[in-house]
């Protein structure tokens, strides 16, 4: 076996000792890195918060939010780090106690006192009249939630043959016309009347189709309003009503 030369061990000796400082070097720098960037997350930052629940649309006043002390790695980069940031404008959604307040949350009051604002996503509101007393009466409020009857002419039957069907449940209100008299004329001469509206959240499909319904009475088509409990939320299964279908329940009660 040939004899390694004494300058080559040292050579060897020296790249060895080099390359071990240089791990050396990498391990203590990705160690002390990794550290200050730990050190860094748990670095307590300001967020402004509610001092109180706010409502969406709902101007913020000086007094509803303060500034509170968080750890940076627990807040979203669009924290709100002062009060300027959200005093004096609008709450485009609801804002709850403590939950630090984002910057896109909130939008200067000149531009943001519209209702599409504080619309939830995916939905759009829709008036609906009422030539019943059901609104002017209190009887259908703001966070109601109502269900959508529409009578149509069938498409088999002759005509005035018609059938009545919900055609959407679980419709949440979110605003009530002022009722204002109206003159109605019937067979019997001009009556007085009372008209109304309803606001409601419903999808761009569901507007469709309750805008043909409202533009068909012409053909048959009319719209009746029923209210339900705010917190039922089920979606009922029912079937479609006619005339054969009262009778038929009629014999049933009284054959």
């Amino acid at each position: 076996m040939a004899r390694v030369s004494t300058r080559t061990l040292v050579v060897l000796l020296l790249l060895l000792g080099v390359t071990l400082g240089l791990l050396t070097a990498i391990g203590v720098y990705v160690t002390s890195t990794r550290a200050a960037a730990q050190q860094a997350q748990q670095v307590l930052v300001p967020a402004v918060a509610p001092l109180r629940p706010i409502a969406a649309r709902a101007v913020i006043q000086a007094g509803d939010v303060h500034v509170v002390q968080e750890h940076r790695s627990d807040l979203a980069a669009q924290t709100a780090t002062s009060t300027d940031q959200v005093v004096g404008k609008v709450a485009l959604v609801n804002l709850y106690t403590d939950a630090p307040i984002l910057t896109p949350q909130v939008a200067p009051a000149s531009t943001a006192r519209s209702l599409g604002y504080a619309l939830p996503e995916g939905l759009e509101a829709m008036s609906l009249p009422t030539p019943d007393l059901v609104s002017g009466s209190g009887a259908i409020a703001p966070g109601d939630r109502i269900d959508i009857i529409l009578t149509v002419p069938t498409q088999t039957a002759g005509a005035g043959a018609n059938e009545t069907q919900f055609a959407l449940q679980g419709i949440s209100v979110i605003g009530v016309g002022q009722v204002v008299p109206t003159n109605v004329t019937s067979a019997a001469g001009p009556q007085a009347g009372m008209q109304g509206s309803l606001t409601v959240l419903v999808t761009p499909q569901q507007a469709l189709m309750l805008t043909y319904a409202k533009e068909s009475s012409g053909e048959g088509v009319s719209i009746n309003l029923v209210l339900r409990r705010p917190d039922d939320t089920t979606t009922y299964q029912t079937v479609p009503v006619s005339l054969d279908y009262l009778r038929q329940s009629l014999a049933k009660v009284h054959p």
